[in-house]
């Protein structure tokens, strides 16, 4: 951890709110993580008691809106619809005034592009394959070409965002909702997003997620295979069972076919449900920054609500990535621990440093099992196009490959999954966010 980071926030924190000797206050300076035991209560911290009467007040709200929210409801469905209704109906009557945004996309960049990456890499490893009895040099060379293209879509890029300007094949409408604090003259921005459609397929994404991993792993270790057999003459069947093994998982994927049967309870519409509790609760007060809740339509369909709001003029000029941090908040209210989303592609690209530290230490002095996580860009979350234009974004998500990942994306993701005192922390974090980014400004103009 970043030493300088560590000893001004603990300074900064500690001055806020003094401990005992033994405290943040007896460490400070001393370059070392506080240790606090999980569960361990400092009274004097505002919000560290997280299971109050209070607290769980608003645990049942936001499984309220939960339960409103959790209906089969893909990009440009009669759900869809229903929800973007209550999402309005709650922020007026917040006292908001709500800018929304047009989302325009088709099934190219979701359902039609990534298929054609893995035949792509299919095709390229059974010509391989065939032309390595009589031209071994070009089959290397195809395979290696098959390895070049799954990393240079392992990536996401302003390429793949180009693709979403074909709106010929299967056109998509959607919206994004902003709700901006009323309260606008502060430095620092925060900006929270959840994505409110659902979608379902074949897979659930824990299932999903390994067959990509294997996927790439099974593609690799054949690419490596085409070298080794020229070299020594290994007989043409020690590629044609791995080529084979490829070739199945990439089936498996491309038949992979999406649906609008989930009621997307846990991915997302526990996110949405603190999304909207948040912007209840700070309607009416006065923050230490500008904030901003923004809530995503046809994020399912390859991030197509992000990639709308990246290109929102209107958004950039309200918060320039040079003073705006994004926290987003997908598939939460699972177990208590918490993963910061903050690594994606291969190999693994860290992103968004400070704000990672910021939340790490927030969740030390809660005693919140805090973890950093890696997604492939197929199953990664809407941070990772903010990224790219240039903000510091993170997801905070409760779902990692846990057993609750097997009903994602499918019929079984309902209410039940939820744990109210999980939504509860993940509140608590929220609010903690917004109140830390005052010291968040000190770190970043002293470093």
């Amino acid at each position: 951890m970043n030493v300088k980071f560590l000893n001004r926030s603990i300074e900064i924190f500690s001055s806020r709110n003094p401990v005992s000797s033994t405290g943040y206050a007896a460490i400070a300076g001393t370059g070392h993580a506080p240790y606090i035991p999980k569960r361990t209560v400092v009274p004097t911290l505002r919000r560290d008691v997280l299971h109050t009467t209070t607290r769980t007040r608003v645990g049942h709200r936001i499984l309220g809106h939960i339960n409103n929210i959790a209906v089969p409801r893909f990009a440009g469905s009669a759900g869809e619809n229903k929800v973007q209704k209550y999402i309005r109906t709650q922020l007026y009557g917040a006292g908001y005034d709500i800018r929304e945004r047009q989302v325009r996309t088709s099934l190219f960049p979701f359902d039609l592009l990534p298929r054609l990456i893995v035949a792509g890499v299919v095709l390229l490893i059974l010509s391989a394959v065939v032309v390595m009895p009589s031209i071994p040099i070009l089959g290397v060379e195809l395979a290696f070409i098959s390895g070049l293209l799954l990393l240079g879509t392992s990536r996401w890029s302003h390429i793949r965002e180009g693709t979403y300007s074909f709106l010929s094949f299967g056109a998509i409408k959607s919206r994004n909702f902003i709700a901006i604090h009323p309260v606008t003259n502060k430095y620092l921005n925060v900006v929270f997003t959840a994505h409110y459609d659902s979608k379902s397929q074949l897979l659930s994404r824990y299932w999903f997620t390994w067959l990509v991993h294997i996927f790439w792993g099974a593609t690799w270790a054949t690419i490596a295979i085409f070298p080794i057999s020229m070299i020594f003459a290994w007989p043409l069947e020690a590629l044609i069972l791995p080529a084979g093994f490829v070739c199945l998982v990439g089936l498996i994927l491309v038949l992979n076919i999406t649906k609008n049967t989930s009621p997307g309870a846990v991915d997302n519409a526990s996110g949405v449900g603190v999304l909207l509790e948040l912007a209840q609760s700070y309607a009416q007060q006065s923050c230490p920054v500008n904030l901003g809740f923004v809530f995503l339509g046809a994020e399912e369909a390859e991030h197509s609500g992000t990639v709308s709001l990246m290109k929102d003029e209107l958004f950039r000029e309200r918060f320039p990535s040079t003073r705006t941090i994004i926290v987003n908040l997908d598939s939460l209210g699972t177990d208590d621990a918490l993963y910061i989303m903050n690594r994606t592609a291969i190999p693994p690209m860290k992103k968004s440093l400070l704000l990672t530290q910021l939340i790490m230490e927030i969740g030390k002095r809660f005693g919140i099992d805090i973890k950093e996580g890696w997604q492939n860009v197929e199953t990664s979350m809407s941070h990772v196009p903010m990224n790219l234009h240039g903000y510091e974004a993170v997801s905070l998500t409760s779902v990692n490959l846990g057993p609750v990942a097997r009903a994602i994306h499918t019929k079984a993701d309902t209410v039940p999954n939820i744990d109210i005192s999980a939504l509860e922390v993940v509140y608590a974090v929220c609010q903690e966010i917004i109140d830390s980014l005052p010291v968040l400004r000190q770190i970043v103009t002293k470093n």
